[in-house]
């Protein structure tokens, strides 16, 4: 205390020997005077963490191995400490200009408190983000709901900081204040009930492997079929092939049904299921001409000798007919594809007659799951049914 009015009897007698100010106001404006000089030595201290110590930093990470560190500076960390410093020998200082128990001390010193404890939020939050970013960067990141904890972490921190302010403005213990806010646990659920429900459902979602960051998932009800961008608190982001964004609460996923195609995307296999519609009045029993004429196509020499050994009928028995023929022919196709993967279900099969025509349905899968080379040999296999049709004597139903 005897340093302080050392000091601010220096400044006072300062302002009015040099300055020529009357000693009325020289007793006025000598703390304000001692602030001034305060903030100008933080603001130095600040000038020089920024254009000095920062620069210096930057060049010494850029020449380690390391990644972490450079997040550490381009995630805004280092530069919420380097502010952080000034702020606190501000607020550590600040008594020297007041005599104590001065109402302007006991108002600046909150103010300053407030602020450092904005930044300090601000050196939290930075960290949570580098933490988030390097956990990204790993391959295993996507199977465990880390941002949702981050973002967590995030919520908690902001609610700390905001308590803590207010403590400061009232006064009084943020122990006290939680504890009051433990007595209104249910207006509290309330108002962050959407967070409660978001960051249940997300960790739900994902603990239970329903979803992840980069998965294809499609909800033709919510005009969604994309991939997972972000997975938050409040909602998950997909990412359309028309290049739109749709944002859907967790909540509604997981109450809703939708599809997801990661197990298609792993296993390295798309299917290929569709239909073609025979006219049935061009299906007929083979001549002998139309048999020539079949053998020709690659692969059918065996299956027709197959056919003679068992007495003019087909492998499985029924009888030889061009449509018959047809499928046996596809088969073979299928099973000679250059994409064609022999470790899953492969079919050519019938499906019930409709008024349009009989549904012939071509059911294998591609060793390609690519959206855009998928789509080509999708159309590259129905090129080839609708070409080979003429050459069993086939026609497709077209009204």
């Amino acid at each position: 205390m005897d340093f302080e009015y050392s000091l601010i009897e220096h400044v006072a007698e300062f302002l009015e020997n040099n300055l020529g100010l009357p000693s009325i106001w020289a007793n006025r404006l000598d703390s304000a005077f001692v602030v001034i000089i305060l903030l100008a030595i933080a603001s130095i201290i600040d000038y020089a963490l920024k254009y000095a110590v920062l620069p210096l930093i930057r060049v010494l990470v850029e020449k380690t191995e390391t990644k972490w560190d450079d997040m550490l500076v381009d995630g805004h960390v280092v530069m919420y400490l380097s502010h952080i410093i000034p702020v606190y020998f501000f607020y550590r200082m600040l008594p020297l200009a007041f005599i104590s128990n001065s109402l302007w001390l006991y108002w600046l010193k909150k103010l300053v408190l407030i602020g450092l404890i904005v930044l300090i939020i601000c050196l939290i939050n930075a960290v949570i983000n580098v933490v988030d970013e390097i956990i990204e960067g790993k391959k295993t990141s996507n199977d465990h709901p880390y941002q949702l904890i981050f973002q967590v972490f995030k919520v908690i921190v902001f609610l700390i900081g905001f308590i803590c302010i207010i403590a400061v403005i009232v006064n009084r213990s943020p122990t006290v204040l939680l504890t009051g806010l433990g007595a209104s646990a249910a207006i509290i659920s309330l108002v962050f009930k959407d967070t409660i429900v978001g960051f249940v459902s997300g960790v739900q979602l994902s603990a239970n492997g329903m979803i992840q960051k980069g998965d294809w998932i499609s909800m033709p009800n919510m005009n969604v079929d994309g991939n997972v961008l972000e997975i938050s608190l409040h909602t998950v982001k997909v990412l359309n092939f028309d290049k739109s964004i749709v944002t859907i609460p967790p909540s509604t996923l997981l109450n809703s049904t939708f599809l997801n195609w990661r197990k298609m995307q792993k296993g390295g296999h798309r299917r290929i299921c569709r239909s073609i519609q025979i006219d049935a009045r061009s299906i007929h029993m083979c001549t002998s001409q139309e048999l020539k004429a079949i053998a020709a196509l690659p692969n059918m020499v065996g299956i027709l000798s197959e056919i003679k050994k068992n007495g003019n009928k087909m492998p499985d028995g029924g009888v030889v007919s061009n449509l018959a023929l047809f499928r046996e022919y596809m088969m073979q196709y299928i099973q000679h594809h250059p994409y064609f993967a022999p470790h899953e279900t492969y079919m050519v099969r019938q499906l019930p007659p409709t008024e349009v025509g009989l549904p012939v349905q071509i059911y294998f899968f591609v060793k390609e799951i690519r959206w855009e080379a998928f789509e080509k040999i999708q159309s590259g296999v129905f090129d080839h049914v609708y070409a080979s049709l003429p050459a069993f004597g086939l026609l497709p139903y077209q009204r």
